[in-house]
């Protein structure tokens, strides 16, 4: 299995072109393991055996059941998004190391464009038009922000009937969201990614225009923002400075030079009790996620005692499916009974006692009960999370034909599909959950 798994990666790598993304990566993280660097990489790419054995990730992907399909579909134009995080008092080193490799002309800092959200908008106008600036201010904190994206005009105007009123009961009001709404996603300025970088064969400039950044900077820059680039096909970096490894690293240091031990990062074993009773007893305090007081309750509730269980934590504490996290307690605890729709269920969402927290557990679910190829399921994952309609009539179709297919009835049909419907839309994709419950540990 493993021999076909790496020839199937290797094919998909070779066709999509991305072979060289992958050398230049693996290349960055040995180098930086050679000089002591703390570096690790989060996101679907643990998914990928081909990435493990170049040393990228340190998570197994077969021990943690994670499929490629979710990092690199070959059923659609994805480019592979492999996130490097590196002890921030050391990411100039690795910067500088890229540089003096590839060439300071082949390397390039990424422009990011600030568009004008409706927050802003309001405010730039107001103050243009003259209104009063403490309306302003209270229009604009009135104003929705959710999972990060800020509602527009329209949206606020539309769900919040209090700050319809205020802007109705006022012309001058009126005539400000009026233009607030044309210049909405307007951009407003240009600033640098915090972690994009452009890495070319030959100079930048033989691709895209550059610029030095602004206030004085020496970085070069480019004048396109990442999607652009993407669209050019050419291949971005990211390298995240991550607070978390500098302090573990600084730990491993004091522990060695108190101790006379030599630990290996690396090679820290799986199954150590004693850092399970840590965790039971939520003393987590600067562990990377697991630090606020209701997940340290959570913690002590659920006696973690394998890394599923970390990982459970890492993917079920966010709005959502954090009402599950009771229910999975009691259920491992023995104090509640955990069913399963039909028995083909058990072996993909056993380990969560019932509950499809994880993406990879709804592809698994697509794949192997209604008989859908592991491209085909990462769509079907894609579309239920963003709520695409049209696509998940077409779906809903597929999905319950395929389970027909399998000899299993239509009422069997009706009641997954409505069991995976919640799950889709915060399912969490498990590579990055296992990533960060290993570093966590």
């Amino acid at each position: 299995y493993l021999i076909d798994r790496v020839d199937y990666e290797l094919k998909v790598i070779h066709d999509k072109d991305y072979d060289d993304y992958f050398l230049v990566v693996s290349d960055l993280m040995k180098w930086s393991a050679s000089q002591g660097i703390l570096m690790g990489v989060r996101g679907s790419v643990a998914g990928s055996v081909a990435a493990h054995c170049l040393e990228i990730v340190e998570v197994d992907p077969i021990k943690w059941e994670l499929y490629f399909e979710r990092f690199l579909n070959p059923e659609r134009p994805s480019p592979p998004d492999i996130d490097m995080d590196i002890q921030d008092s050391r990411r100039d080193e690795v910067i500088r190391y890229v540089e003096e490799k590839y060439g300071k002309d082949c390397v390039a800092a990424v422009a990011a464009v600030g568009r004008l959200k409706t927050k802003a908008a309001i405010r730039d106008v107001s103050r243009v038009m003259n209104i009063d600036l403490k309306i302003a201010d209270k229009l604009s904190k009135m104003v929705h922000v959710l999972f990060g994206k800020v509602y527009p005009i329209d949206k606020q105007m539309k769900e919040d009937p209090e700050f319809a009123k205020i802007i109705e009961s006022d012309p001058q009001l009126q005539e400000m969201a009026g233009y607030v709404r044309k210049i909405e996603n307007m951009s407003r300025h240009s600033s640098v990614h915090a972690c994009g970088h452009l890495i070319t064969p030959t100079p930048i400039t033989d691709y895209v225009p550059l610029q030095l950044e602004t206030k004085g900077g020496h970085r070069q820059v480019t004048q396109l923002e990442g999607p652009w680039l993407e669209e050019l096909g050419l291949m971005k970096f990211d390298f995240l400075g991550l607070r978390t490894l500098t302090i573990i690293q600084k730990a491993i240091e004091i522990i060695n030079n108190l101790h006379g031990a030599n630990i290996d990062f690396y090679n820290i074993p799986n199954d150590d009790k004693k850092t399970f009773e840590l965790f039971s007893r939520g003393e987590t305090i600067g562990v990377f996620q697991f630090e606020s007081p209701p997940m340290q309750q959570y913690l002590k509730e659920l006696k973690p005692e394998t890394q599923e269980d970390i990982c459970f934590m890492v993917a079920a504490y966010r709005p959502g499916p954090m009402k599950y996290i009771p229910d999975y307690i009691a259920r491992k605890h023995g104090k509640q009974e955990t069913e399963f729709l039909i028995p083909e269920m058990v072996p993909i969402v056993g380990k969560t006692f019932g509950f499809a927290i994880y993406q990879e557990q709804v592809i698994k679910i697509a794949v192997d009960i209604a008989g859908y190829s592991m491209g085909g399921a990462d769509m079907l994952r894609r579309a239920m999370g963003k709520k695409k309609l049209d696509v998940m009539q077409k779906e809903e179709v597929k999905f319950k034909d395929g389970i027909k297919a399998k000899g299993l009835s239509e009422e069997v049909g009706n009641e997954l599909w409505n069991y995976l419907l919640p799950f889709a839309d915060y399912g969490f994709n498990k590579a990055h959950a296992a990533g960060y419950a290993v570093l966590a540990y």
